[in-house]
């Protein structure tokens, strides 16, 4: 009998050259569809017209925004207060940041 492994995502978010990890194996777990707004964005294509002759030329994709929302929960009760307060310093509103999604 085979054994089928269940998937687990891994998190990677980086604002301000700071990385937080959220894993199976870190200390901030996600909860279980703890995660949305990660699947297929809708984008627009920009072109731009010829003005001499017919059609256009292909310029890029542009992304349209999207909210993502992230659930998860600290697994170390020893530290929570401690890491609770690093989090609220590390989700800034105002600054940008990089999410890889593994």
């Amino acid at each position: 009998m085979s054994t089928i492994k269940r998937p687990y995502i891994t998190l990677e978010i980086t604002i301000g050259g700071e990385t937080l990890t959220i894993s199976k194996t870190s200390v901030y777990r996600l909860l279980q569809g703890g995660i949305s707004g990660i699947e297929s964005a809708e984008f627009e294509a920009m072109f731009t017209d010829y003005a001499a002759m017919d059609g256009g030329y292909y310029e890029g994709i542009k992304v349209k925004p999207r909210p993502i929302s992230i659930h998860f929960a600290v697994d170390d009760k020893q530290q929570t207060e401690r890491l609770r307060k690093k989090l609220i310093s590390f989700f800034s509103p105002r600054s940008p940041g990089t999410l890889v999604v593994d």
